[in-house]
């Protein structure tokens, strides 16, 4: 069989008007799940520099906090051992060294 080559529109008036109320509908519907789409995607990036603004400042709120307890010569929160310069107090004593024999 031999197939004739593709034409211009429909010469059917109904047949036209189908295809234009089908291609509004389509034209619609992939507007419509684009701007869903963007949406979603636009939502995440919110959320995502939120989180990331919200971790940025708890870090350097963190930092700032450090900073100030070092300029005041207190240790920082959260008990991170003893301060750079201290002096530890103690008792010893020296014991006489010990041969492979004992």
């Amino acid at each position: 069989m031999h197939r004739p080559p593709l034409q211009g529109p429909p010469a059917n008036p109904i047949v036209r008007l189908l295809m234009l109320v089908g291609g509004i509908i389509v034209l619609a519907a992939s507007l419509f799940v684009g701007a869903i789409m963007f949406l979603v995607i636009l939502g995440l990036a919110i959320m995502m520099s939120v989180v990331f603004m919200i971790r940025v400042w708890w870090i350097r709120r963190r930092l700032m906090r450090a900073w100030q307890a070092q300029q005041q010569n207190q240790p920082p929160p959260g008990g991170q051992g003893p301060r750079r310069g201290s002096i530890i107090e103690g008792e010893y004593e020296i014991e006489r060294e010990r041969t492979r024999e004992e």
